[in-house]
């Protein structure tokens, strides 16, 4: 199958919010950017960075004067006791967006978010633009010249993850990668700074479901594919053919997997909660000996999503089960709950520091969970949230959480201190007593 890809300056609309309380965030919209044709390298792939789109701009504030009790807390609980609704923003392809995933990988490009959703990756700037959330990256995975006119072929993301390394020629020190990957059955290695795809992998049979990088070696990428298979790859391994170190034939069908914290061991999951672990060890080695651990059964549906935290593996199934477990012995430590899914695939993250969740349902609740408990401290809602979570995700110092729904919409809940809070309702206070004057 040919490269394909395409490009053009495009910006997803947006629009926002603010919470429920009458806390007005008084955006400020910036400058449209223009919008020029772009000439498509056929090449390798290329794609467009994108012009800032308009900022966002709040809807009026509710006269709501009550003020908050002050705290100088600034713990992760006391956080998350005062997040509020701060962005809202609409891709523009009219799909549910399928992830969205921080750059956790790379603390020196922390602040970058992607999403994949239709045939679409972006990747927004979530701290230098202050407020706001701003469009740096756009991609479109599309037929072009190049695609073969007698193969019938899908081009909608599924899935996507940050790396240090392309494999590609010619690398740049201060690049970042993001891979992608969906009904293609390619992973699409793009460069952030060359706006452009400088690695394709094939392999696959299936649609790819599932990528994660590995923890400690750069170069290695995990994929999951519809086709039952899990694939090791080294992207570093520049050979026709031979990036694909390893492929893992399941029985059942696979939905998930993850590498164990020090990258030995890869954790799957599929259908019917089946868990296997997977020693890598001899395949790093360059051994041809495999050894699968035996199955483990904590879920009774299929796995939609695993982090390895620690020693602890984090597991969850369709059905709103949340399970830590000790890989050794088998043993559950912690267990939460999530109720609403409808049997509705949604990935969760965990906090930087390990001590918290978060999770969504189909019914657009959002949960933070303390993982040293299994309880919930906070629950994120609002009036205009009542699609399907897909996916949610920290920021680096969890004053941000992001979260994507199905109705094609992006979310961001910031932490507002009391004070902050507090002097914006004064002002309003203020202002309402002068009117009445």
């Amino acid at each position: 199958m040919s490269k394909r890809a395409a490009a053009k300056r495009q910006r997803p609309t947006s629009e926002s919010d603010e919470d429920d309380d009458g806390f007005d965030p008084s955006f400020e919209p910036g400058p449209d950017s223009p919008e020029e044709p772009m000439q498509v390298e056929e090449d390798p792939q290329p794609i467009a960075a994108v012009p800032s789109a308009p900022r966002e701009r709040s809807a009026p504030a509710a006269p709501v004067y009550e003020l908050v009790p002050e705290t100088k807390d600034e713990s992760p609980d006391a956080i998350f006791q005062h997040m509020y609704l701060k962005t809202l923003l609409k891709e523009n392809h009219g799909q549910e967006i399928g992830q969205v995933l921080m750059n956790s990988n790379e603390l020196r490009f922390h602040n970058m978010v992607a999403t994949v959703g239709d045939n679409q990756a972006n990747i927004y700037d979530n701290e230098n633009m202050g407020k706001h959330l701003d469009l740096y990256l756009h991609f479109i995975n599309k037929e072009t010249p190049l695609s073969d006119p007698k193969t019938k072929v899908h081009y909608g993301l599924k899935c996507c993850c940050w790396m240090k390394e392309s494999g590609g020629e010619n690398e740049l020190r201060d690049d970042v990668y993001l891979a992608v990957g969906g009904e293609d059955k390619m992973i699409h290695i793009i460069s952030v700074k060359r706006t452009k795809v400088v690695t394709l992998l094939r392999g696959h049979t299936g649609t790819i479901i599932d990528l994660q990088p590995h923890p400690t070696q750069p170069s290695l990428l995990l994929s999951v594919g519809t086709d039952s298979t899990v694939r090791l790859w080294d992207l570093q391994n520049e050979e026709p053919g031979q990036s694909c170190l390893r492929v893992f034939q399941f029985g059942a069908n696979v939905t998930v997997a993850s590498f164990y914290q020090d990258g030995t061991k890869i954790v799957a999951g599929g259908a019917g909660g089946i868990l296997k672990m997977i020693d890598i060890e001899d395949v790093l080695q360059n051994r041809k000996t495999i050894k699968i651990a035996q199955d483990k059964k904590h879920h009774t549906t299929s796995i939609d999503c695993i982090r390895c935290i620690g020693d602890t593996i984090i597991t969850k199934s369709v059905d709103g089960r949340i399970i830590m477990w000790d890989p050794k012995t088998g043993k559950v430590d912690t267990e939460m709950r999530i109720y609403n899914t409808r049997n509705t695939p949604s990935r969760f993250d965990v906090s930087r520091d390990g001590g918290y969740l978060v999770c969504g349902n189909a019914e657009g609740q959002v949960y933070i969970f303390k993982t040293s408990t299994g309880t919930v401290i906070r629950k994120l809602e609002h009036k205009r949230l009542k699609a399907a979570v897909k996916s949610a995700a920290f920021s680096k110092d969890s004053k941000n959480i992001l979260f994507c729904t199905s109705d094609c919409l992006l979310w961001r809940f910031d932490y507002i201190s009391p004070q902050t809070i507090n002097a914006a309702r004064e002002t309003q206070i203020k202002k309402k007593d002068n009117a009445e004057k």
